[in-house]
């Protein structure tokens, strides 16, 4: 991606919301022509009918199968039609989606994964597959909940404050080191409790 151009990875997309971000980038692009968004749809049997939906907005559209490595990408949309690389796309971007949230009936994704990156993340208000640790980003503001009509707005204010950007990912980092390896303390915490391993006597 060019340094210069704003970067929008929308992660794990789901069948109708693809068409709900492709149009609040086109919102961007008019204060943002060089933006690029970059769609990682959830299931790889979609890659196609994406990037026909993509082409029939007459959106530039650039395929990561066919991109040459090293090569500028700038204002476009640029499909991740690949599997295993969007968690590290995320650390690429300026801004991260995350799929499965804005329309009801999949729950979201996991918004940990830009997390770990300092990303700002914006979500959609249907997270119940990870609503604990949403709970958590939201009271501590490392997240912002968006809805379809208020999407190309939040988007264009993020990308316009580059304090409020760093702040966001700042936020997002911290919550993310402060929520993991909660399983491994509990155990720990709970080691003094359970019993040790057996002796050969007591077996």
């Amino acid at each position: 991606m060019s340094k210069d151009s704003p970067v929008i990875v929308c992660g794990s997309t789901t069948e109708g919301e693809e068409a709900l971000l492709l149009s609040a980038f086109q919102e961007v692009r008019q204060q943002f022509p060089s933006a690029v968004l970059v769609l990682a749809p959830r299931h790889p049997e979609r890659f196609d009918s994406v990037a026909e939906l993509v082409s029939s907005l007459g959106m530039p559209l650039l395929r990561r199968s066919v991109w040459t490595a090293g090569a500028p990408v700038s204002g476009c949309v640029f499909l991740l039609d690949s599997m295993g690389e969007l968690a590290a796309v995320y650390a690429l971007s300026g801004i991260a989606f995350v799929g499965g949230s804005l329309l009801p009936g999949v729950g979201g994704h996991n918004i940990l994964e830009p997390a770990q990156h300092g990303v700002p993340i914006l979500a959609g208000p249907n997270t119940a597959n990870f609503r604990e640790i949403v709970q958590i980003f939201e009271r501590g503001g490392g997240i912002t909940v968006v809805t379809a009509a208020n999407l190309p707005g939040e988007l264009r204010r993020v990308l316009s404050d580059r304090d409020e950007r760093e702040r966001l990912g700042q936020r997002a980092r911290q919550l993310f080191l402060e929520n993991t390896g909660a399983t491994a303390r509990t155990l720990r915490a709970l080691e003094p409790l359970l019993p040790g391993p057996k002796s050969a006597k007591d077996s």
